[in-house]
């Protein structure tokens, strides 16, 4: 009977301990927002941290000269931010984003637009707006919310942005 008992109740605390760690987990959860979060957000990003550009410019022979300049610097406050500078003809486009990933790769979300943004970005709070992906020196692009001006640069995973030194 004793052993019935001792069995028993081995399994009530085994339950209770799952249970606990589960409504742990769960505030964690809720609390960061999502789980995907709660992981990006520890992990150390200063091998990010830099100014990162990329140029595209096409002169058509019938048609006019364009050109468009992406600058995207990456710094360190309480949590890792990105000040987005995008220029051309039509577009003067300034953006703050939060970053999140790891050593390997790194997502922007769209957090607000700066004051000296005018026109080329529509963007909402949340929006990825470019991901990086880093293989020993080379940076690879994933497009997001923001998006190239070239028909040939829109291949994501390809190397568009370069690191400054």
């Amino acid at each position: 009977m004793k052993n019935k008992e001792k069995k028993k109740k081995s399994k009530f605390q085994y339950c209770f301990c799952i249970i606990v760690l589960l409504g742990v987990f769960i505030c964690i959860i809720v609390g960061y927002g999502s789980y995907e979060k709660f992981l990006l957000k520890e992990n150390n990003l200063d091998s990010w941290i830099g100014v990162y550009k990329f140029s595209e410019s096409a002169n058509e022979p019938d048609g006019p000269f364009m050109m468009m300049d992406y600058e995207i610097k990456i710094y360190k406050e309480e949590d890792y931010y990105a000040d987005i500078i995008i220029d051309g003809q039509t577009t003067l486009a300034r953006a703050k984003a939060e970053v999140y990933g790891n050593r390997e790769w790194i997502s922007l979300t769209f957090l607000e637009y700066l004051p000296e943004n005018i026109i080329g970005m529509y963007a909402k709070k949340n929006d990825v707006l470019i991901s990086f992906r880093k293989d020993n020196r080379e940076i690879y692009t994933y497009w997001g919310e923001i998006e190239p001006m070239l028909y040939d640069n829109e291949e994501s995973g390809k190397i568009y942005f370069q690191k400054e030194f």
